[in-house]
């Protein structure tokens, strides 16, 4: 498990069988957040203070680098075909940014910067990798970004200060039948339809 010290310049790694930091790793100013590639080769993470998003290679524990984004990244999320990485770009409550910047994994450079809303927070993307939501804590609203298209394609009114968002790859169970149909000719044993 990688936590990032918001309050410092490292990433903890800790050992979830005994449950021991085993590792801290330096990386930069103000890590606030992580997230790993679907293989689990590589965490990636915010540099908030930096405006830049690094990467750890998670083996050997090595900071690869960093690229720069957008003013006060939060959330990072890769997509599930790890191409890329984006970054929700918050800015402050002062000066919200309204970005998201999306990173190719491969030469870890930016390749796309997206206008969603005022302070971009958290970042999700579902299981087909098709779209990303995304929520703009300042601006009570979340963007669906259509990621190979690189553009918003609706925004959706939320309560005050979305945070944390997340995605249920799981399909809602069907509604149980409230009425029982029983075909002509299929009655109870010994009866006549």
């Amino acid at each position: 498990m990688y936590v990032a010290n918001a309050k410092g310049t490292t990433l903890s790694v800790i050992d979830t069988a005994t449950n021991t930091t085993v590792a801290d790793i330096e990386v930069g100013q103000k890590p606030v957040q992580v997230g790993f590639s679907p293989d689990g080769r590589f965490v990636y993470f915010s540099l908030n203070a930096e405006n830049a998003i690094g990467k750890v290679d998670v083996a050997t524990r090595t900071f690869i680098g960093k690229v720069s984004v957008g003013v006060g990244p939060i959330q990072v999320f890769v997509t599930p075909d790890n191409k890329y990485v984006l970054a929700a770009n918050q800015g402050t409550k002062d000066n919200p940014s309204t970005t998201v910047s999306i990173i190719d994994t491969i030469t870890f450079t930016v390749v796309g910067t997206v206008e969603t809303g005022k302070g971009a927070h958290g970042v999700v993307i579902d299981p087909s990798g098709q779209y990303a939501y995304i929520t703009n804590i300042y601006g009570d609203t979340i963007s669906v970004l259509d990621i190979a298209a690189q553009k918003v394609i609706a925004t959706v009114p939320s309560g005050a200060g979305p945070n944390g968002i997340s995605f249920s790859p799981l399909v809602p169970a069907a509604a149980p039948a409230t009425k029982l149909e029983i075909e002509a000719g299929m009655g109870m044993p010994g009866m006549k339809p």
